[in-house]
């Protein structure tokens, strides 16, 4: 179970980002550090500094305003990914936001798919950039407009949980067990994507995702 944290700048987009979150059975919301299941914010005086979350999801409305950048920064442990959602990826310099703890950078309107994915992302270890950075940060490189030929159909949700799963590695038995479904069932939803994709294996489904932005790694 991936352990949680949301910091936003506004109420509003506090309790959205964890609505998302809180859907997941592979993910736990916490509140200030500590699980509360009756929606409590735990004052931070309470917080355990011995058990922190996973992952903090920090969604600023300024690219240069740290405050809450640097409260999540307080709440997280030598193990926490943070994860930072900013109006204007590309103003947000990487390596300074690197250098300070942070493992993924992503718009503050970025959508519920790749949100997950990131989350999920950043708790395997993973640097997580968005497109725009990349562009921003290499000059040298042309921008990246193209992308492969769409999908013969589009994906299902069901089918965007599992590729999402199969981004991290998981196999059949794994997304059987955290979409509660049979291995059987699991089976034929990765077929289903290979098939869409064009994909002749999980690896190359997964590749050609990323390079359709399906899933941002």
């Amino acid at each position: 179970m991936t352990r949680v944290l949301v910091r936003a700048s506004s109420a509003i987009a506090q309790a959205g980002l964890e609505q998302i979150l809180a859907g997941e059975p592979d993910l736990q919301v916490v509140y200030g550090g500590m699980a509360d299941p009756a929606g409590r914010k735990t004052p931070r005086s309470e917080i355990r500094d011995d058990d922190p979350p996973d992952v903090i999801v920090a969604e600023v409305a300024d690219a240069d305003e740290e405050s809450l950048w640097s409260d999540a920064l307080d709440l997280s442990g030598p193990a926490t990914a943070l994860l930072l959602l900013v109006e204007d990826p590309a103003s947000l310099l990487p390596t300074d936001a690197l250098r300070t703890g942070a493992k993924g950078i992503l718009p503050r309107r970025v959508s519920r798919e790749v949100l997950l994915a990131a989350v999920r992302a950043a708790a395997a270890g993973l640097v997580v950039l968005h497109s725009d950075i990349l562009s921003a940060a290499l000059p040298g490189r042309p921008p990246v407009t193209n992308r492969p030929a769409s999908l013969v159909e589009p994906l299902t949700f069901r089918e965007k949980e599992v590729l999402a799963i199969l981004a991290e590695g998981g196999s059949n038995k794994d997304i059987a067990t955290r979409l509660a479904i049979s291995e059987h069932t699991a089976k034929f939803h990765v077929s289903s994507i290979m098939s869409k994709l064009g994909a002749t294996s999980r690896t190359e489904a997964v590749t050609l995702a990323i390079r359709q932005g399906l899933i941002m790694v």
